[in-house]
């Protein structure tokens, strides 16, 4: 019996030594083969914040999540195997700030001296491209489809009403409302937007489309006001986007492809980003990421079955914040945020928890696209707070101790926030 456990333990320690030099000499988690390699990013729908469960041999439906293109664009820098990416955008559906992420991390992939070439099958089929083509003007060389479309539309904004279904069913709706320009309540009191719903959603609009037209003046070397000729013009053909120098070649995939041989020299490997796995960095301290997406409930989280629509419950956020505080390892913690708020309680039991985990170690913010009256109020007590140009944050209603019932609402009350990138 005991040399029969001598000889598992044995085994057991050749089989860690064995983990470990394949972690250290190995390189990447898939094979990349020994010519060099292409990154290959398809975008054909949401790109999600974290990874979601994969299904064994399922390929094609998954969404691209930041959680994996983010680590993934940064190492492809430094990997001398890594020749360049290649972006095929079939459908772009994200919001502005995490676009703003993403083509930041390929620009800065070009400036590391590896390519990035895009292919737009379409931007926009029957539908708006702007924000496709905003995310294509990252890459060096962008390449259109000769059927496909450039749909440069601008942007909008629509929402529901329901105000008038309620009057037919007799339902009289009644919300306490701080402020002029909290609107989200509007949905049901109103037919219409009100004035100063208008006045902020044109302002936030107008910010954005002045971030686009200049990132978009930049990457195809034009003026502003060109820019913004170009998009009172469209939509475009593939003849004309290329004739007004918005793309820079008409091409099938398979000449893309070619192309894309041609800039290697040789007959490159192709590898998905979702399958590239950077080299593995054994450290005795990590930092953690801690998600906190979703409309704010209290209790559980979870996901509206019929909806999807995702929510962020304070008790399994504090279960986390928790599980890292106890955790030797961790020494400091990012919390990335993509909600809109949701309950004043449950956001202050979650921001309790914040300024505890912050007692015991550094907590740094990221915002994604939204980050929003709770969703801002829980990032309050971080050491630092990072968001994007795009990010919508903000939003924060006064809290009736403080409001003052003899003097009109403030103005500014739950105006939207559009800050630089810190």
């Amino acid at each position: 019996m005991k040399k029969l456990l001598l000889i598992f333990l044995f085994l057991l320690g050749v089989a860690v030594l064995a983990t470990a030099l394949g972690i250290l000499m190995g390189g990447k988690g898939t094979a990349m083969g020994e010519g060099p390699t292409v990154l290959v990013w398809r975008l054909a729908g949401p790109v999600l914040e974290q990874e979601e469960p994969r299904l064994p041999f399922a390929r094609s439906a998954e969404a691209s999540s930041i959680a994996v293109l983010y680590p993934a664009l940064r190492a492809a820098r430094q990997d001398s195997g890594v020749r360049g990416l290649a972006v095929y955008i079939q459908d772009a559906e994200l919001g502005l700030a995490k676009a703003q992420e993403l083509r930041r991390q390929m620009i800065a992939l070009r400036r590391s001296g590896k390519f990035v070439e895009c292919y737009l099958e379409t931007a926009g089929e029957g539908s708006n491209g702007t924000l496709a083509y905003y995310l294509a003007t990252a890459c060096e060389k962008i390449y259109l489809a000769p059927a496909g479309d450039l749909n440069l539309l601008g942007l909008y904004s629509e929402s529901r009403f329901l105000r008038g279904t309620l009057d037919k069913l007799k339902i009289e709706p009644d919300f306490n409302r701080v402020g002029r320009y909290k609107s989200a309540v509007e949905t049901y009191t109103q037919n219409q937007y009100s004035p100063e719903a208008q006045e902020a959603i044109a302002a936030v609009l107008d910010g954005y489309f002045a971030q686009i037209v200049s990132a978009v003046a930049e990457a195809r070397h034009k003026s502003e006001a060109e820019v913004r000729a170009l998009i009172d013009g469209a939509p475009y053909s593939a003849d004309e986007a290329l004739a007004r120098g918005l793309v820079d070649q008409l091409a099938y995939p398979d000449e893309f492809k070619d192309r894309l041989a041609k800039r290697v020299g040789r007959k490159p490997g192709y590898v998905d980003i979702e399958d590239y796995r950077p080299r593995p960095v054994l450290a005795g301290k990590r930092v953690a990421i801690v998600f906190a997406l979703g409309t704010i409930v209290r209790g559980g989280g979870g996901a509206a079955p019929w909806t999807q629509e995702s929510y962020l419950g304070s008790d399994d956020f504090a279960t986390v914040l928790r599980g890292v505080a106890k955790d030797r390892a961790v020494a400091a913690v990012v919390l990335r945020i993509d909600s809109p708020g949701g309950s004043a309680l449950a956001s202050d039991f979650m921001l309790r928890e914040i300024e505890k985990l912050k007692d015991r170690k550094p907590v740094i913010v990221s915002m994604s696209d939204e980050a929003a009256s709770g969703g801002y109020y829980i990032a309050c007590p971080a050491d630092v707070i990072v968001a994007q140009p795009a990010t919508i944050t903000g939003s924060m209603f006064l809290m009736p101790s403080v409001v003052d019932p003899t003097q009109p609402a403030p103005t500014g009350s739950g105006t939207p926030v559009q800050p630089s990138a810190l």
